[in-house]
């Protein structure tokens, strides 16, 4: 599976655009932009481990299996690892104001980045890439 460019292009707009909110946000609050990097980085493990347990470890040892490993991700997963991320964080950095509202928000406009970068490649809308 090749990574179409406007896909990642997407995508990068997506954590760049997220970026720059909760850096703004951050202003406020500098734990709002740890909180941020722990959902970013808590959504990529969490997408990439929900991806290896659905399908990835069927291809363990096959052609193609890295390739797929590099690419391969949920979005179920993702949203779980930077909710479990961001629920973790905040104990430790004692922060006890509700953030539930600012990923509601960024969440499904990243989400909806993302897609808008699969429609020219045809994939992930029923129709054969």
């Amino acid at each position: 599976m090749n990574l179409p460019p406007l896909y990642a292009a997407t995508m990068l707009a997506a954590i760049v655009l997220s970026g720059v909110f909760w850096a703004r946000l951050a202003r406020r609050d500098s734990r709002l932009l740890l909180l941020y990097l722990g959902a970013l980085f808590g959504a990529l493990f969490g997408a990439k481990l929900g991806w290896f347990l659905a399908e990835g470890w069927a291809l363990i040892g096959r052609p193609g299996f890295w390739l797929a490993l590099a690419t391969g991700k949920t979005i179920l997963g993702g949203l779980l690892g930077g909710y479990l991320a961001v629920e973790a964080l905040k104990p430790a950095l004692g922060y006890t104001a509700p953030t539930g509202d600012w990923f509601a928000t960024g969440v499904p406009l990243g989400i909806a980045l993302g897609r808008l970068g699969w429609i020219r490649p045809g994939c992930c809308g029923g129709v054969p890439g």
